[in-house]
């Protein structure tokens, strides 16, 4: 039989503390994008729903379950916690992305979803969205890091093997 060596852990509050404000400043972020783009929109509004559409609801769903599952054999290193938090933004629109499309779409000349399906036009079309969502969650998963996993009293050096 296995057995897993024991991870050092963050406490709960540390962790409870950067799962509630580790979706705060990637919100904040896309407030600003949405208020710029959308000229009705309030930055509050884009705030609102940005968090709690794109920041609390993955959490929950997807973050949570995921770092409940992995705590004991990841050690919690800045470039995990980036790329879970980039994973766990993305979720969202990679489910509406696959869970079909209108039977038939086009953006300017490029058909985007042919019967139901998303063409590779469509898939091309939304990867800079993707990749601008995983940036935003992988700021979310550096904020994380730095709350949950970031040691106090070494200011010179940061522990072997957190980065």
């Amino acid at each position: 039989m296995y057995t897993i060596e024991r991870l050092p852990q963050a406490s709960g509050k540390r962790i409870f503390v950067a799962f509630l404000f580790a979706p705060v400043l990637p919100a904040v972020v896309m407030g600003f994008i949405l208020s710029s783009v959308f000229q009705g929109m309030t930055l509050l509004y884009g705030f609102g729903v940005s968090l709690i559409v794109g920041g609390y609801i993955p959490m929950l769903v997807v973050g949570i379950p995921i770092y409940q599952g992995l705590k004991r054999r990841i050690s919690p290193k800045l470039l995990t916690c980036a790329a879970a938090g980039g994973a766990v933004a993305s979720c969202p629109l990679l489910v509406l992305l696959l869970m079909g499309a209108p039977h038939s779409a086009t953006v300017g000349d490029v058909a985007t979803a042919r019967n139901g399906v998303t063409t590779l036009g469509g898939w091309a079309l939304a990867m800079p969205y993707l990749g601008g969502v995983f940036a935003l969650g992988a700021i979310g998963g550096f904020v994380f890091w730095a709350i949950a996993c970031l040691r106090r009293g070494r200011r010179t050096q940061l522990p072997e093997g957190y980065v």
